[in-house]
């Protein structure tokens, strides 16, 4: 529907010529170039979303591009004078301190990502437990099938190296 748009928006540009704002009228022609057809309705809520390009297409060819500017090689989405932060600001996660290892362990597949890691990290399970258990539900045909590629051994090794790190830090 984005490139339809698009596509209407430069057709009733081109259709405007001494126009100054598009109307019904000039989106039912360009439409009828591209075979669509438009209900009422649906013209007049594209009226002003096309107006509002056509003043950005206007606003662009007013400036002047010199031929010594670079072409840009990769697209950087970050506007102009944004300057990224280089240095990594402190995270708090608001992990919860109460949270109990269910007696039947598939209950654990239902758990939040912040609760995974409640259990985690208060050591009542350990990485290599959790990795396993989801291991072993993909394993034996888990209903959800959204898997790709399943790389066991990598998975644990993960979470073993986790496992490391949280003896270190915590």
């Amino acid at each position: 529907m984005k490139h339809l748009y698009w596509i209407l928006s430069f057709l009733a540009i081109g259709s405007l010529q001494a126009q100054q704002k598009i109307d019904t009228t000039a989106i039912t022609q360009a439409a009828r170039l591209i075979g669509l057809s438009f209900t009422p309705a649906e013209k007049d809520s594209m009226a002003d979303g096309l107006n509002d390009n056509l003043q950005h297409y206007r606003k662009m060819h007013q400036l002047s591009i010199p031929n010594s500017l670079p072409y840009p090689f990769a697209f950087n989405p970050a506007p102009y004078g944004l300057v990224v932060p280089t240095k990594q600001a402190s995270i708090k996660w608001n992990i919860p301190v109460h949270i109990k290892l269910p007696v039947n362990r598939n209950e654990l597949a239902f758990y939040s990502v912040m609760q995974l890691a409640s259990l985690i990290k208060y050591k009542k399970i350990s990485s290599v437990e959790l990795t396993t258990f989801f291991w072993t539900g993909l394993k034996n045909g888990d209903t959800l099938e959204c898997v790709i590629t399943l790389t066991p051994e990598l998975a644990l090794e993960q979470a073993r190296a986790a496992d490391e790190a949280l003896k270190r830090y915590l």
